[in-house]
């Protein structure tokens, strides 16, 4: 197949041997052994320009099952570096509706249900498709731990600020 990421500026050819097909948010993903790298990789079907079928036959791995591949993952990402950690996140009572009533992932659990706020917990990879989800929620999130991905969400917000501080500031100057 000839596939393109976002980050490249021309398609690249693979050899896959596709093992399932997932859906995330509204995007169709081939999930498969990528022979050049002798890896399981995660396609997204709408970068694919061109496909074809060998006649080279492969077998399906009996050690390989969808499920157990994204049970800690959230999304599409799975990145076999990453460890699977406990997150925990204090929302707004109003988000805490949302998020209770559709968990992100099926290890979360409330560990604490307050009348203007709920904590929650997590057992998954943090991967960046789980970091984006938090990011939506703005200040109706806080990261409380890990202590690494708190600060990942501290300096996203301060870079944030600084953002629209100058921008503000720029656009009203006699109001700062």
């Amino acid at each position: 197949m000839k596939y393109q990421s976002f980050w490249a500026t021309k398609p690249k050819s693979y050899t896959l041997e596709p093992y399932s097909v997932r859906i995330f948010k509204q995007r169709w993903y081939v999930v498969g052994r990528n022979c050049n790298l002798n890896k399981v990789r995660i396609f997204a079907l709408d970068r694919i320009s061109e496909l074809s079928s060998s006649a080279k036959k492969y077998r399906y791995p009996k050690s390989f099952d969808p499920e157990v591949y994204f049970h800690d993952c959230y999304g599409i990402t799975n990145d076999d570096e990453t460890e699977a950690v406990k997150v925990v996140v204090r929302v707004s009572e109003r988000q805490a509706h949302y998020m209770n009533a559709l968990p992100l992932h099926h290890s979360q659990r409330v560990v604490v249900q307050g009348a203007e706020f709920s904590t929650l917990e997590f057992y998954l990879k943090p991967s960046f498709d789980f970091r984006q989800e938090l990011l939506s929620y703005g200040a109706d999130v806080e990261v409380l731990e890990p202590d690494w991905l708190r600060r990942e969400f501290a300096d996203t917000f301060q870079a944030l600020m600084e953002r629209y501080s100058k921008k503000i500031k720029t656009l009203y100057p006699l109001f700062i």
